[in-house]
């Protein structure tokens, strides 16, 4: 992306002897995200007026579960939010600031940086 974004994570191990039996693992994000809560300079982040949350991710293995909110410094406005076909969720919106933007998306997975799991370009943004 172009321009002043941050990221913050959230993370929340899991314990070996006790894992979750749900596939959904909701109480363990829900951890993730009130640790990232209980991080002075993360929610401050989270709470500045200058920041605009942009999106949101989860992801997990058999260790941690983790939540990252992505922030940006530029202003924007999402006009809607619905589910998508892939049980994803599909946002639309504008940033209100002309001079730069989202040109493409390329989703990895962190063990295969090299190969894509999703490319989007300009024709399905």
């Amino acid at each position: 992306m172009v321009g002043d974004h941050k990221a913050v994570v959230g993370m929340a191990y899991l314990d070996e002897d006790d894992m979750p039996k749900d596939k959904i693992m909701m109480h363990e994000h829900m951890d993730a995200h009130g640790l990232l809560l209980e991080l002075q300079a993360e929610r401050e982040l989270l709470c500045a007026d200058t920041l605009s949350h942009v999106a949101i991710g989860f992801a997990s293995n058999n260790r941690v579960v983790k939540v990252v909110e992505l922030l940006s410094e530029r202003p924007m406005t999402i006009n809607q939010l619905q589910p998508n076909e892939e049980e994803g969720v599909r946002l639309s919106g504008q940033m209100l600031s002309k001079t730069v933007g989202l040109y493409a998306a390329r989703i990895v997975a962190a063990s295969k940086m090299d190969k894509d799991i999703v490319l989007v370009g300009p024709p399905g943004m």
